[in-house]
C-alpha cells in the first residue's frame, strides 16, 4: 500500500495515500486553551475548521519547526509537520492513524 511521506522532528514517517485529502501550508493557527499537548489549534483550510495535532509531540520527536498540514480524509483534523516529501511505495511503514490519534 502506498503512503505519504513527511518529516516530523527530523524522523520520517508516512500515512497510509487513502487517508489523505490533501497537503497544505499551515496558515493561521488558534491555540486551544487546556488542551492535550499534541492538540497545536485550531485552523481552517478550505473553510473547513480542523485542529491541528502536532504528531511530532505525539511520535516524541517534536522540533518546533512545523509549517506544513496533512488533512486527514473524514477526519476533523491534520497533521501538523516538518515538510511532506511525498508518495512512497510498501518499503515505508504506515503509521496507523486511527490507533495513533483516536477514531
Amino acid at each position: 500500500m502506498s503512503g505519504l511521506a513527511f518529516r516530523a522532528g527530523g524522523e520520517r514517517f508516512a500515512v497510509p495515500i487513502h487517508e489523505v485529502r490533501e497537503a497544505a501550508r499551515l496558515g493561521h493557527l488558534a491555540p486551544l486553551p487546556g488542551a492535550p499537548a499534541r492538540l497545536t489549534g485550531l485552523t481552517f483550510v478550505r473553510g473547513e475548521p480542523l485542529g491541528v495535532v502536532d504528531i511530532g509531540v505525539v511520535m516524541g520527536t517534536a522540533s518546533g519547526s512545523a509549517r506544513m498540514l496533512v488533512v486527514l480524509e473524514g477526519r476533523p483534523w491534520a497533521l501538523l509537520v516538518d515538510h511532506v516529501e511525498g508518495i512512497v511505495g510498501d518499503d515505508v511503514p504506515l503509521l496507523d492513524i486511527a490507533n495513533l490519534i483516536g477514531g
